[in-house]
């Protein structure tokens, strides 16, 4: 079975930590629609299209000025019940996977990657953000997953996983970026790590290590309840933005893993 894919069905992809600060946003209030205005005051253009996207395959906007439905109030307001009402939301979205794949907890990997292109005909970096976003929600719905499906906490086999993982763990604490060549691993730029001792004592400081290689810190030294309204949204934007971005080099590391393990054999 395969779906006509457009850009109105394409499925979820927006990295699954966004959903659900998304959702913690509208605590304060569910409004009519999300449109350009809403949007702007939270995400960069590129996510905020892939948010609407999302959002529209999951039927929680629907419509040209994509209104919000009543199941998104209900995801919004009902938070004791979230985690059941995602999982229903999974299941009824997602309905020709399920039919593909069968059980989750019996599955694997490639058969989820199979499933995308045949059904939703999506292909490269959108099919594995696609993918991504879906076990993401089925583990935070606590749906059962196999052993074979890779997650978080099980990014691979033991063995790739052991390898890569630790290399790339050692190049980040190391602050050094890392060049493959025929199976050698150099070292080709240094990185000096802010000393936390030259930031004020009451500063927070959020360290992301890019996927090329280097660092971005975001430093901030102030008392929240005295900011207005306007900086206090440019702020957790920007907060918002790094940890997002954390995520998705998180998803990248798990293909990265395979890329490897498919040239050594």
């Amino acid at each position: 079975m395969q779906v006509e894919t457009s850009r109105s069905n394409l499925p979820a992809y927006v990295p699954f930590q966004t959903f659900l600060n998304f959702l913690g946003k509208l605590e304060q209030g569910v409004p009519h629609r999300i449109d350009r205005s809403f949007l702007n005051r939270y995400y960069s253009g590129a996510m905020g299209s892939q948010l609407i996207t999302s959002l529209r395959f999951l039927g929680l906007v629907e419509g040209d000025d994509n209104r919000t439905t009543a199941a998104l109030e209900r995801l919004v307001q009902e938070q004791a019940a979230r985690k059941q009402l995602l999982a229903e939301l999974l299941h009824e979205r997602y309905q020709p996977v399920f039919t593909d794949v069968g059980d989750l907890a019996k599955a694997t990997h490639s058969q989820l990657e199979q499933a995308f292109k045949q059904i939703y005909n999506v292909e490269g970096d959108t099919r594995r953000k696609a993918i991504s976003f879906f076990v993401h929600m089925a583990q935070h719905a606590e749906i059962p997953l196999s052993a074979y499906i890779r997650t978080t906490n099980n990014p691979g086999s033991s063995r790739t996983a052991t390898r890569t993982v630790s290399k790339k763990t050692k190049a980040r604490q190391n602050g050094t970026r890392t060049t493959k060549q025929r199976g050698a691993t150099t070292k080709t730029r240094d990185v000096n790590i802010p000393s936390a001792h030259t930031a004020n004592a009451n500063s927070k400081t959020k360290t992301v290590t890019l996927h090329s290689g280097g660092m971005v810190t975001l430093t901030y030294s102030v008392d929240l309840f005295d900011v207005d309204e306007q900086d206090r949204q440019f702020l957790f934007g920007l907060i918002d933005q790094l940890r997002d971005y954390e995520q998705g080099i998180s998803d990248d590391d798990y293909d990265e893993e395979d890329t490897e393990e498919d040239e050594e054999e």
